[in-house]
Parts: structure tokens; C-alpha cells; sequence
């Protein structure tokens, strides 16, 4: 009996959690971003807080900025394993999250490992009678204690809208900025890796 009951409480709660996945587009970049909520995998885990992730952007040069020097800059992979704590504040619409990163990239042959925290805003406005709609942003940082290789710093953040056009499936517009600051011998470079605005569909399931 309680074996059933245990059964029915993980299916009721996988209900109402949701994993998403993500792909951004432009004209020249390509993005893939996946979250797993941990709330389907553990009981005590409140669904739809604790999310895991992973995310893919295979950046083009022309959207990428060496701010140090003339020379353009030559993108490579750019990697991501993620961490977000993300809850309601008192039913008002408005999700605070919290989170940590770990970035893997290389320009010009020059590896890139940092670890950023920041923070993850969205707000979901009132007028949603037809199409909900979300608005949100988050801003990630690490300073030179937190970077690693070749890196000195990291600073990136993102805006962006969410329609959700059918259930479970959404059209997302925003723009990003990703900085990456390196240190080879004396010489320092500030990159921007990507500054670019975009397009995308985004599922839950």
C-alpha cells in the first residue's frame, strides 16, 4: 500500500514539473540550451525550483568583438554546465533565481574556464488572458578568483521575452552579451565573445 502511495505522489509531482529545452537562432549564430527540473527526479525537491543544465553556442566572428586590438578575434566552442535555484515571491508573478555556471570556451586558441554566479529575473505579466507572456533577464559574473587558464574575468547578460504561443511551447526573442577577458603572458585582451540579438522556440515536457 504504501509502496502505491509512494508511486502515486512521485507521478503527481512529476505532473506539475517541467524540464525545458531551447534552441536560439540568428543569421549567424546557433544556441542549444537544456534544463532538467530536479523536482522529477527527487521527492523532496519542490517541482519547478532546482534545475540543472547544460547549453551549446556555436558563435559566428562577425558577432564577436576584440575590444583590446584591430585583430579579429577567431570564435571557437563556447560550453556551459549550469545550476539555478529559481522561486515565486509571494505569488506576484515575479521568479528571483540564483545560480552558478562553469564556462568552457576558446578564441584564438587560447582556452577560457571561469565559474560565474548571478542572478536569473522573470515576471510574468497580468495580461495573459489570451497568450501568457514572460519578461526576464539574468546577469552572470566572475571576477579573476573565480576564473581559470587563461581567463581574468567573465560578465555576461541577457533580456528577452516569452510568448507562449501552445501549450508547453513558446517563441522567445532577447539579446545577449557575452565578455570574456584573457591574460596571455603580460598581455591582456578583452573579448566580447557574442553580442547578439536572437530568436527561438523553447519546450517544457
Amino acid at each position: 500500500m504504501f509502496k502505491k502511495l509512494g508511486l502515486l505522489l512521485i507521478s503527481s509531482i512529476s505532473l506539475f514539473a517541467m524540464h525545458n529545452a531551447q534552441i536560439n537562432i540568428n543569421q549567424r549564430d546557433l544556441e542549444f540550451d537544456l534544463n532538467l527540473d530536479m523536482g522529477q527526479y527527487n521527492t523532496t525537491v519542490e517541482p519547478d525550483t532546482t534545475y540543472i543544465g547544460v547549453s551549446y553556442l556555436k558563435a559566428s566572428n562577425e558577432n564577436t568583438e576584440n575590444k583590446t586590438s584591430n585583430i579579429r578575434p577567431d570564435a571557437k566552442y563556447f560550453f556551459e554546465a549550469n545550476f539555478l535555484i529559481k522561486q515565486e515571491i509571494l505569488k506576484t508573478g515575479l521568479k528571483v533565481g540564483l545560480g552558478v555556471k562553469t564556462n568552457f570556451s576558446k578564441l584564438n586558441d587560447k582556452a577560457f574556464v571561469a565559474i560565474p554566479i548571478g542572478l536569473d529575473l522573470s515576471y510574468k505579466l497580468p495580461f495573459d488572458k489570451f497568450i501568457p507572456v514572460n519578461v526576464g533577464g539574468e546577469l552572470y559574473y566572475a571576477p579573476e578568483s573565480l576564473s581559470f587558464s587563461n581567463a581574468k574575468s567573465y560578465l555576461e547578460y541577457r533580456v528577452g521575452i516569452e510568448l507562449e504561443v501552445i501549450k508547453r511551447g513558446s517563441i522567445f526573442i532577447g539579446y545577449r552579451n557575452i565578455d570574456t577577458n584573457y591574460e596571455v603572458g603580460n598581455t591582456r585582451t578583452d573579448f566580447t565573445y557574442n553580442k547578439s540579438g536572437y530568436f527561438g522556440f523553447k519546450f517544457e515536457f
